[in-house]
C-alpha cells in the first residue's frame, strides 16, 4: 500500500485525528503535529553465518542477496531474476518467536528482503553449512551423487530450501517435498535428479506415482535409500554471549521506533503500535509505502509500475515497515473461526487453517493459498 500525506490536506487530517483520537502524534522523539521522522536509530544486529553482524546506519535500498555478495563476499546465493520467481537466492532465516520462546526457520528469497528487515534474525548462506570447500553437507553430497546439478545456478537455492524444511519438519512426506520447490526453478535437469536426491531425506509416504514405477507398482528406488544424518549437520550458531546481545537487542527495538536513511534520502521507519503507525501516516508531508512482506517494494513491483516496460517508476521516500506492530501479528484462534492478523504469512495461516480438517470452507482456502506464488514467497 502507499499513499501521500500532502494531498489530504489539514481538513483530512483533522477528520481522521477526530475519528481515530488514539492515533494523535505522540511517535518518540517527534513534536506533535511535525513531520514523522524518529531520530536516527542505534543501529541494526543481525546473525550471518553464525556470526554477528552489525549495521550502524543499513542501507533502506539494500536487498539481502546484495549484502550477502557484494558486501560480505558470499557468492555461493546467486542473483538472478530479482523478483522472487526463480530460488537461486533463496537462504535460510531464522525469526525468534517471543510466544514459543523458539526460532523459526524459513526459506526466503534474498532477492525480495531488505537488509534493514532482519533486526534480530540468523541468516545461514550455503556457505554457513557446510565447514569447507571439501566437506559437503548430505543434501549437497546426495544432489551430486544422484546428478541433480548441471550448470549449478539453481543448486545452492535447491540445498538451502531443502535446508529450511529439515530445521522443522525432520522427516517430511514425499508429497511435502514436491510441494516444496515451487518457487525454485532449473533449467538444465529436468527436475526428477534433484527429486530424486531430495526424497532420500523423506518418509516413504505420500507423493504421486512416477510413471517409471507405473508398471510395476513398486515403491520409488530413492525412498529405500533415506538418509539418516541430515538433522546432525546443522549451521554454525551464535555463541551463547552474542545469541544473548542478539536477543536484547532484538526485544530492545520491539519497543523503540527505529528509523535509517540513506544518501539518496530514503528513509525506512519501523514502528512498533498501532497507534505510531497512525501517526505516522496521518503527519507524514511526502510520499510513503508500508511494507508488511517485501514484492510489494521490489521484485513484482515493476510490473504494476510500468518499469519493466521502460516506463519512469515514482519511488516512495518512506518505507514505513510494520512487522512489529504485536495487533497486526496476532492469531487467535475460537468456535466461531480464526482471526489473524494483517502481517500473518501466507504459509503460518496455512498452518492455522490445516489444523481443523473437518471445515470445508478452510480445506478450499488452504487449496488456493498453495496455488499464490511459492513457498519462498507465501
Amino acid at each position: 500500500g502507499g499513499g501521500s500525506g500532502a494531498d489530504g490536506g489539514v481538513e483530512a487530517k483533522a477528520k481522521f485525528e477526530a475519528s481515530n483520537p488514539s492515533c494523535v502524534p505522540y511517535v518518540i522523539g517527534l513534536p506533535a503535529g511535525g513531520c514523522a521522522e524518529p531520530p536516527a536509530s542505534p543501529g541494526l544486529s543481525f546473525a550471518l553465518n553464525g556470526e554477528l553482524r552489525e549495521l550502524s546506519n543499513p542501507d533502506p535500498d539494500m536487498k539481502l542477496v546484495d549484502y550477502i555478495r557484494n558486501v560480505e563476499g558470499l557468492t555461493g546465493t546467486k542473483k538472478s531474476c530479482a523478483e522472487g520467481g526463480c530460488g537461486a537466492c533463496t537462504v535460510t532465516a531464522e525469526f525468534f518467536d517471543e510466544d514459543s520462546k523458539t526460532w523459526e526457520s524459513r526459506a526466503i528469497n534474498s532477492c525480495l528482503v531488505p537488509v534493514c528487515s532482519l533486526d534480530g534474525c540468523k541468516v545461514t548462506t550455503i556457505e554457513g553449512i557446510t565447514k569447507d570447500v571439501d566437506d559437503f553437507h548430505p543434501i549437497q553430497q546426495k544432489l551430486a551423487e544422484k546428478n541433480g546439478s548441471q550448470c549449478g545456478y539453481c543448486s545452492a537455492g535447491m540445498v538451502m530450501n531443502m535446508y529450511s524444511m529439515l530445521q522443522s519438519n525432520e522427516k517430511p512426506t514425499k508429497d511435502e517435498i514436491e510441494n516444496r520447490f515451487d518457487g525454485n526453478i532449473c533449467r538444465c535437469t529436468g527436475y526428477r535428479p534433484i527429486l530424486d536426491a531430495m526424497h532420500s531425506f523423506g518418509g516413504q509416504e505420500g507423493g504421486a506415482a512416477d510413471i517409471e514405477d507405473l508398471g510395476t507398482r513398486k515403491a520409488c528406488p530413492m525412498s529405500e535409500d533415506a538418509e539418516e544424518d541430515h538433522c546432525s549437520r546443522k549451521a554454525k550458531d551464535l555463541c551463547p554471549g552474542d545469541e544473548r546481545k542478539l536477543r536484547a537487542c532484538s526485544q530492545q527495538r520491539a519497543r523503540t521506533v527505529t528509523s535509517y536513511q540513506n544518501a539518496q534520502g530514503v528513509k525506512w521507519i519501523t514502528p512498533t503500535s498501532l497507534d505510531q503507525l497512525c501517526t505516522l501516516m496521518n503527519s507524514l508531508n511526502q510520499d510513503f509505502e508500508l511494507v508488511s512482506a517485501h514484492t510489494g517494494i521490489t521484485g513484482v513491483q515493476k510490473y504494476y509500475t510500468g518499469k519493466a516496460w521502460g516506463l519512469p517508476a515514482k519511488k516512495a521516500s518512506t518505507l514505513i515497515a510494520i512487522s512489529r506492530i504485536p495487533e497486526l501479528n496476532i492469531v487467535e484462534e475460537a468456535k466461531e473461526g480464526v482471526v489473524v492478523g494483517a502481517n500473518t504469512t501466507l504459509e503460518k495461516l496455512l498452518d492455522v487453517l490445516g489444523r481443523h480438517p473437518n471445515d470445508l470452507g478452510f480445506e478450499a482456502l488452504c487449496r488456493h493459498i498453495q496455488k499464490i506464488a511459492n513457498v519462498q514467497v507465501r
